[in-house]
């Protein structure tokens, strides 16, 4: 899914979404159903335009100038909106950036993460930026939602929003040098290069958009975006790098800010409903090494990463 197409690219979904709803509330027992909708942070991902230092609340934001100003963005604004005026009794859930499965390390190499981690590869530097990340792991989320979801004891959180992302957020500078540390260790004796660089997002970008004209200009574009998949993403990389904080932490607001200026989201509700949810309170469930180490070996198992 091309995150970046207009709104009208969309409509399909919402209209899928307000036919769903449309069905239940024709079933005799409407009141008896619950419907689950998978919301995204891009739904509120210009929150902090206007917010700054407060955390996004775990009910509707009415205003669609808090949503992302791309389709994706829009478009799950508006199904929020939708269903919660729709009736039904319902759980809307906001979920932040998902990541490799804590069981296998699977993580779609058709993301933005493995795409950069690829191309940092191909140009022996990995781009360094600003802020946190509160990824959870896919499979850790799924059991968070259906936990909520199929527990009845949950009636009081129906008919709002419940945030969900990594309750203890870790710098992307920790997770950039755990990847530099395991690529060095797998990639480097096999070609051979020198050691791979830990640079500035925007000076990593430079150099991507040098190394694809470079290439182009022997094998064509296409050979180039495979070597260097992140080139596709390009404006919205540069987006990314221009939107998040500083590398050096020097206030609180930057320390609960995402990379790419997306903002924190208050997790009470969520904390409170599940289980699931609170065990990545544990230190062992911050991301880490372990983590870090499973996505780059499943990568290399279904051969987007070069295995040893």
């Amino acid at each position: 899914m091309d995150l970046n197409l207009p709104l009208n690219s969309f409509i399909p979904n919402i209209s899928s979404t307000r036919n769903l709803i449309d069905f239940a509330l024709s079933t005799p027992h409407p009141e008896s159903l619950r419907y689950t909708f998978i919301s995204s942070i891009a739904a509120v991902q210009n929150w902090n335009e206007e917010h700054n230092g407060t955390k996004v609340p775990e009910q509707i934001i009415t205003h669609s100038r808090h949503a992302a100003m791309f389709g994706y963005g829009e478009s799950k604004h508006i199904a929020e909106r939708i269903l919660a005026m729709s009736g039904l009794q319902s759980y809307i859930f906001r979920v932040g950036q998902l990541c490799g499965a804590i069981s296998n390390g699977a993580w779609t190499t058709k993301e933005w993460i493995p795409k950069i981690i690829k191309t940092s590869i191909a140009l022996n530097a990995i781009p360094n930026i600003g802020g946190v990340v509160s990824w959870v792991p896919v499979d850790k989320m799924a059991a968070i939602l259906l936990e909520i979801t199929m527990h009845s004891g949950n009636t009081l959180l129906l008919n709002g929003v419940l945030n969900v992302a990594h309750p203890k957020p870790v710098t992307w500078t920790s997770i950039v040098h755990k990847m530099q540390k395991i690529l060095q260790s797998d990639f480097l004796s096999m070609t051979g290069e020198n050691a791979i660089e830990v640079i500035p997002f925007i000076d990593w970008i430079d150099a991507l958009e040098v190394a694809v004209k470079s290439s182009d200009a022997g094998s064509g574009i296409i050979r180039a975006t495979e070597r260097y998949p992140a080139f596709a993403l390009l404006e919205r990389l540069r987006h990314f790098a221009k939107s998040s904080p500083p590398v050096e932490i020097k206030s609180t607001n930057e320390l609960e800010t995402e990379c790419g200026g997306l903002p924190a989201l208050s997790l009470n509700g969520a904390l409170m409903a599940s289980s699931s949810m609170r065990e990545l309170l544990a230190d062992d469930q911050v991301l880490g090494d372990h983590h870090v180490q499973s996505w780059i070996q499943y990568w290399q198992k279904v051969d987007f990463l070069p295995d040893q």
